[in-house]
């Protein structure tokens, strides 16, 4: 990512009408048509600069005693002002619509952003904090429809202003004007200080946000509402919760104080401007130079430019700092999609093996697993086992690719599968995680993870896992519909199970498939194991060791390295082996 100038920054209002444009041009349009009438845009300086010379127009009039004449010019003046706000009115309307349905649009290009990236980096602290840093302030606090609909067209108003005025005034008031614009130099300095602490305020309280986001998703999230009242986790999540409101607010509350001195400052700048205009023209009006129509003509000539000018400086600050918002969403755009993924040939699984393969999480010292070397044959079903932590779900996410490995190869059929497309390769992938998930849509859904699937193959993966409910249309979860069922653990367990055998994929990944299952539950999933899984490269991870006679070959891991391969026979007859003590610890409550 290219480092940030004040150019870049400068250039904020065309990447943001680049980006409007790429998800919704309708609102852009409609953004442009309310900016252009706005209260705050080119087409109200016109009126502002066409007010100020009618108003000087009809007091010209009444002071020649022709009140027919300015009873025309005040006619025109009110009429000007009734067809732009009837106008304004209509578009403020309809962009009313075109606001909810753009944020609509922008979630969902997020969304799709997020569900591309690399798995690892939903891990990563420092890419969480980047995306709140760039979807928060336009998520919640709408600053992308802040810079289209405000900014802009203030930005466009007062230099409309600000040129029009300049223009009329230089060739009687030079060295006024350029008292003028000195104010404003003064004002541009104390505005860009503000900005800077506004940059850092921002930069403080991001990763603290996140954190209380967190905490407070836990209140709401139901699948921990029996933990929170029986063992009242809500004092400590409060606690938490508390804790970093004070953190925060004590770093607010402090740059605050700095951003309130110098906005103070800029006040004071500002009232010296207006200090300035009235005295300069009070003089002249007392000394004979100037009558009272231009008297008025010049003072709100040069009241419109000092404000027009006070203008631009306050929102070119504004958007320098909304820059900086927009620099944390531009790094959040520019994140691969999927790194290090190049073309390849599609492919049917027979094998896969691993050559000297190494993996150490991102941040982690020690690597998980070491210099890993091993084969699976077409077909074959393999059962890892070991101690807690001792790497068996890192291996089944380095095959799923979730992961690509420190060091070494994955090969699919004696090919790398970084060289295979993703999409085509998860196709390869039928998997059931332990933490596996249930949405809240119809049972249909959750099976085939698909709208408008064949409801037979559904029923009959319903069928095959023994689940109680079949029909597709049975409603699951009753956060969004009353009439969904809440499913047991098993049954949820059974769901994932039946999701991968839709799929059919010649590939299929268990993580302790049947942790939540009762006895009878397990032993017939496990006599139907070989039928479900029957000409497919079968992987599963198993703590309860009886299960792993039903497997070709049994893996052994221990602190990231294969120590034992072999058939349950072979391993349960090695005196001193780590697979025959876990067996003797198990098999010796059912003896």
């Amino acid at each position: 990512m290219k480092k940030e100038t004040w150019l870049t920054q400068a250039a904020l209002p065309f990447y943001v009408m680049k980006l409007t444009l790429k998800i919704s041009p309708a609102y852009l349009l409609t953004a442009a048509g309310t900016a252009a009438l706005k209260p705050a845009s080119p087409a109200k300086a016109v009126q502002a600069l066409t007010g100020i010379w009618l108003s000087k127009q009809i007091l010209e009039s009444l002071l020649a005693g022709n009140g027919q004449e300015a009873l025309q010019w005040a006619l025109a003046l009110v009429l000007s002002g009734l067809a732009l706000n009837s106008i304004r009115a209509i578009l403020a309307a309809r962009q009313e619509v075109c606001s909810a349905r753009f944020r609509d649009d922008f979630k969902c290009h997020v969304g799709e952003k997020i569900m591309s990236m690399d798995y690892a980096l939903l891990e990563n602290p420092e890419v969480m904090d980047l995306k709140e840093q760039a979807l928060r302030p336009i998520i919640d606090y709408s600053v992308l429809e802040q810079v289209l609909q405000e900014m802009i067209p203030d930005i466009l108003h007062a230099v409309f202003l600000a040129g029009g005025t300049a223009a009329a005034a230089a060739g009687s008031f030079p060295i006024l004007l350029l008292a003028v614009a000195a104010l404003t130099g003064l004002n541009l300095l104390l505005t860009g200080r503000t900005r800077k602490i506004k940059n850092g305020t921002f930069e403080i309280i991001v990763p603290v946000e996140r954190r209380i986001s967190s905490y407070g998703g836990l209140v709401w999230d139901n699948s921990l509402g029996k933990d929170v009242r029986l063992y009242r986790m809500d004092r400590i999540i409060m606690d938490k919760i508390r804790r970093l409101n004070r953190k925060e607010l004590r770093a607010v509350t402090a740059q605050m104080n700095r951003i309130s001195r110098s906005i103070g400052l800029s006040a004071l700048v500002s009232q010296g401007q207006l200090f300035l205009v009235y005295g300069v023209f009070a003089l002249l009006a007392m000394g004979g130079r100037l009558g009272t129509a231009d008297y008025v003509f010049y003072t709100g000539l040069f009241l419109n430019l000092g404000s027009a000018l006070f203008r631009i400086t306050d929102r070119m600050s504004e958007l320098l700092y909304m820059g900086r918002i927009f620099s944390a969403y531009r790094k959040f755009e520019e994140i691969p999609l999927h790194p290090r993924e190049t073309e390849g040939e599609n492919r049917i699984a027979p094998s896969v093996a691993f050559k000297n393969v190494s993996f150490r999480y991102p941040g982690a010292e020690e690597p998980v697993l070491q210099n890993l070397t091993l084969s699976i044959r077409e077909g074959e079903r393999v059962a890892l086992v070991g101690r807690n932590g001792c790497g068996k779900s890192t291996l089944i996410k380095l095959i799923c690719r979730l992961y690509d490995p420190t060091e070494g190869r994955i090969l699919l059929d004696g090919v790398d599968i970084r060289k295979i497309p993703r999409k085509e390769y998860a196709s390869f992938l039928s998997v059931v995680f332990q933490d596996y998930q249930i949405f809240a849509a119809t049972l249909g859904e959750n099976i085939a993870l698909a709208a408008g699937a064949d409801p037979s193959q559904i029923q009959n993966s319903a069928k095959k896992v023994g689940l109680k409910y079949t029909h597709p249309d049975t409603p699951l979860r009753r956060d969004l519909d009353e009439k969904g069922i809440e499913v047991s653990g098993g049954e949820g367990q059974k769901i994932a199970l039946a999701r991968a055998l839709y799929k059919n994929a010649p590939m299929v990944l268990l993580d302790e498939p049947t942790a939540s299952l009762d006895p009878i539950s397990e032993s017939e999933i496990y006599e139907k194991f070989h039928s479900l899984v029957e000409g497919k490269l079968a992987m599963f991870i198993s703590h309860r060791l009886s299960s792993c006679r039903f497997c070709d070959r049994i893996l052994v891991l221990q602190d990231g390295k294969i120590i034992q391969d072999g058939s349950h026979e072979i391993l349960e007859a090695q005196q001193g082996g780590l697979y025959r003590e876990m067996w003797q610890a198990q098999s010796q409550y059912y003896t």
